[in-house]
């Protein structure tokens, strides 16, 4: 019988546990079993996420006589997949230089409204001016009758 390691990883203390299990219950040898917390820490994900897997069936686990759920993971295949990481990040990197420049457009159309806004305030004045000065305007029967 081969003896393997189970690991068991505390975020908290950033400390590793190793304890012996035996390999022969395992549905791979590449998979090794945790415990749901453990699995949750060693995926960086929740508990929660990782009993979603359980429930849906994309994570091989098994539960035993004593009601315990154990789950099987590739240590090898818990890293992020980089490739999906360098798409996801040029998707991003070309909404964030559209929002850039969506900003920088909106920013320039708020100066050339300000523009716009200062010189029609500085008008304010000669216009009041110019009605003060115009004479009084006379009806068209007064023009008519000569009043």
């Amino acid at each position: 019988m081969t003896v393997t390691y189970r690991c068991r990883y505390n975020p908290w203390t950033e400390s590793v546990t190793l304890a012996l299990m035996p390999e022969d219950n395992r549905p791979r040898p590449d998979l090794y079993r945790f415990t749901v917390p453990d699995a949750a820490a060693t995926l960086g994900v929740t508990q929660d996420a990782v009993r979603k897997r359980i429930a849906r069936g994309t994570i091989p686990h098994e539960r035993d006589e004593e009601g315990r759920v154990y789950v099987y993971i590739d240590l090898t295949k818990t890293g992020k997949d980089t490739d999906q990481d360098d798409a996801t990040k040029t998707v991003q990197d070309a909404y964030l230089r559209s929002m850039e420049d969506q900003i920088r457009f909106l920013r320039e159309e708020l100066q050339r409204k300000d523009a716009i806004l200062l010189s029609l305030t500085e008008r304010i004045p000669e216009l009041e001016a110019a009605k003060e000065e115009e004479p009084e305007a006379r009806s068209w029967w007064r023009r008519l009758l000569g009043s």
